[in-house]
């Protein structure tokens, strides 16, 4: 195993010096005192420990800096300097002020973090972690969610099952509005076999957001803030009018607790072009973002639009193996420069290849 990590630790940083300058995006979730265990959606809730070994990792190979400055000089047409990551966490929840922050301090390295306004400082669950709750604790077996279009039997006899249910019912959820979003999920929490969602066991201190006086501290300590749209919805399935108001009302909220603008803005989910596309690139910069940043690809040229940064999401499962190639980025590389690869980020890959040196 030491030899295949440093085997790809020289493979990344071969791929960070030749070429064209590149910048990772990494991006994180949530933040626990202890691992969760198995029923940890996409492993999003990092434990301290974990993330203090991946900073560990990232720090000894990468420097670290702002999101902020990596779209300034995109802005600028500065070139982006080698070796460089940028970190981000999205969600806003409240296991990063007291689990995250403290480590990102200890190696003195700064991150942005993207809040859904609504949520922070309401002291309730996210309802994805409320929807995963009910269905690690329902007694039912199985249950066919009805009156859903593109709901189906979930089979739910042992944590596998579970886990595969809980995935299928966040990629439903995430396809509604905000408003049938409650609706969804009420439905569902019946359907699971409980009254309502207050009769749903709390999912853990763990899934609750951020307090604004949390956002304050760590913004005074010199970490971002950024919006992640005001109810966590995803922009391109819902009409113009209402994603406008969604930009808006998180820009001002976060605007009014920090004293500053808000000008970076990243998708919830972030995958192009269901989440996001040129069309909402074009809202987000007409509501006075400075970039938009997605899920995947996790490369970022000096040749990137700002409005497509790309990211790639760190989890409690990811190896150092998988974190030495996913810096290194060659797989990318090699599917964009072919064609292979259609993402907004491989295109910058294509023009940075094609421009004369």
């Amino acid at each position: 195993m030491v030899t295949i990590v440093k085997s790809s630790c020289a493979t990344a940083t071969l791929m960070h010096r030749i070429g064209p300058p590149m910048v990772v995006g990494i991006a994180f979730h949530g933040s626990t005192a202890q691992p969760l265990g198995e029923f940890n959606i996409f492993g999003k809730f990092m434990d301290a420990g974990t993330l203090e070994r991946q900073l560990s990792f990232i720090t000894g190979h990468f420097r670290v800096v702002a999101l902020s400055e990596i779209v300034r000089r995109l802005h600028a047409c500065e070139p982006l300097p080698r070796k460089t990551v940028f970190l981000t966490f999205d969600d806003c929840y409240a296991g990063n002020f007291h689990h995250a922050f403290p480590v990102l301090k200890k190696f003195g390295v700064p991150a942005t973090f993207f809040a859904p306004t609504f949520y922070i400082g309401s002291d309730l669950p996210f309802p994805l972690d409320l929807l995963d709750a009910a269905v690690k604790h329902t007694r039912l077996a199985q249950v066919e969610i009805s009156g859903i279009e593109g709901a189906s039997r979930l089979d739910m006899r042992d944590d596998k099952e579970k886990l595969q249910a809980a995935i299928t019912l966040h990629s439903l959820y995430k396809a509604f509005s905000a408003d049938q979003r409650e609706s969804f999920t009420k439905k569902v929490v019946r359907q699971l076999g409980f009254s309502s969602t207050d009769s749903v066991p709390f999912p853990g201190e763990h899934t609750l957001p951020m307090t604004w006086e949390h956002v304050r501290e760590m913004h005074r300590a010199g970490m971002e803030f950024g919006s992640h749209t005001h109810r966590h919805t995803i922009l391109a399935r819902i009409p113009e009018a209402d994603a406008k108001a969604e930009l808006a009302a998180s820009k001002s909220l976060l605007e009014n607790a920090l004293n500053e603008p808000c000008t970076l803005f990243c998708y919830p989910n972030g995958g192009y072009p269901q989440d996001g596309n040129e069309r909402t690139n074009e809202l987000v910069r007409q509501a006075g973002y400075s970039c938009a940043v997605y899920m995947g690809g996790g490369i970022n040229l000096s040749s990137t639009d700002p409005y497509f940064i790309a990211r790639e999401c760190f989890g409690q499962n990811t190896s150092q193996e998988e974190m030495a190639a996913l810096l290194a980025s060659a797989g990318h590389r090699i599917r964009a420069l072919l064609g292979r690869d259609r993402s907004p980020h491989a295109r910058s890959l294509r023009a940075a290849k094609k421009r004369p040196r």
